[in-house]
């Protein structure tokens, strides 16, 4: 049993994807054949062979690459997974072409940008220097919507990663304001529990005015009027049947 994955972009995490790649391939081999795992006899598992064809470019080309070397610094572990890098085949050979196909494509890309031209070109040129033509003549339309798509997915996920950094950036803005409002609501309502407090104490003469209490508790009339605002930027619904820090300000207004 052979499993393989190629990639232009070099990282050590592939041990960690073949590693799952040949779990999950176990699991179905199991199923379908209906092996019981649990049986006192030994199951008869597939031997696996770990290929890695790397396509990019790189100083150091290890020949393999070891899950204990890379994860564990080589301590004696109970678990090693060791795949085979490659880099090239034999001139003339399918990975040979798969890595001079890989390599066109990319130029092309680099040319074209990730567009159906770019596709379309690096197949003509493929086929023109006998790159997997036979391959590409025969199955031309499929490799196009098969790259056609992977542009697309590539978008999208492009895409939806940008929205969600805007947005995380832009819920650390608000909740970044709503601690600064939530201090500010604080500090104003000790305040203004110190200034009611002082209020009572001033103002019980039932010739008290309202607007004497107003500005024990704000500071003044006017500062009853300049405390709306704060409210609504707050985002905070001002509604007098909720026991909340404003609704006190809001019942003043």
């Amino acid at each position: 049993m052979i499993l393989l994955e190629a990639q232009s972009t070099w990282t050590i995490n592939v041990l960690v994807r073949i590693l799952m790649y040949l779990t999950n391939t176990w699991q179905e081999f199991i199923e379908s054949h209906k092996l019981n795992v649990y049986s006192s006899q030994r199951i008869e598992l597939p031997k696996p062979e770990l290929y890695v064809i790397y396509t990019g470019e790189r100083k150091t080309q290890p020949e393999w690459l070891s899950l204990a070397d890379e994860f564990f610094a080589g301590d004696n572990t109970f678990l090693d997974v060791k795949v085979k890098v490659i880099y090239d085949g034999e001139e003339g050979d399918i990975i040979h072409q798969y890595v001079a196909f890989t390599k066109i494509y990319d130029e092309q890309i680099a040319r074209y940008g990730r567009t159906r031209q770019a596709v379309l070109e690096a197949i003509r040129i493929c086929k023109d220097s006998d790159v997997l033509k036979d391959y590409l003549e025969s199955r031309e339309k499929e490799v196009i919507d098969i790259m056609t798509t992977l542009f697309d997915q590539e978008y999208a996920v492009d895409r939806y990663g940008e929205e969600m950094r805007a947005e995380g950036r832009a819920e650390g803005r608000v909740e970044g304001e709503v601690i600064d409002v939530l201090k500010q609501s604080k500090a104003t309502a000790l305040q203004m529990k110190k200034k009611r407090a002082l209020g009572r104490v001033h103002c019980r003469s039932p010739q008290c005015r309202p607007s004497d209490r107003a500005s024990m508790a704000f500071g003044s009339p006017e500062g009853a009027v300049k405390l709306k605002p704060f409210i609504i930027r707050s985002g905070y619904p001002v509604d007098r049947s909720i026991p909340h820090p404003f609704t006190t300000f809001a019942g003043a207004v």
